[in-house]
């Protein structure tokens, strides 16, 4: 994918509050960086944390997600084999840094 403002070619584009980035592509890693609660999102990019029985489910400081999509501020990952809950699979873009 090509980005143009311009004329030019660029990375990174911000228009009207929509995010454009050239150096996201899914299917990218990613590792958690700080302790964080993962769930479903609201359209306004909320992550809601919540599981029926009370609890919050976690990602913790070091675990590698595979991440297939970003809307606003939250990455979508792929579940892996030891998720215990079914309510989505968001983390916040802040608790996490692309590796690939």
């Amino acid at each position: 994918m090509t980005l143009i403002m311009n004329g030019k070619e660029v990375n990174h584009l911000v228009i009207a509050g929509e995010t454009f980035d050239k150096s996201y592509s899914a299917g990218v890693k990613a590792r958690v960086i700080s302790h964080s609660h993962v769930g479903s999102i609201n359209k306004n990019g909320d992550i809601i944390s919540r599981l029926s029985d009370g609890g919050m489910p976690i990602k913790e400081q070091g675990d590698i997600l595979t991440v297939v999509g970003i809307y606003k501020n939250a990455a979508a990952y792929l579940a892996d084999d030891g998720e215990q809950y079914t309510r989505g699979s968001w983390i916040s873009l802040n608790d996490i840094e692309f590796i690939d």
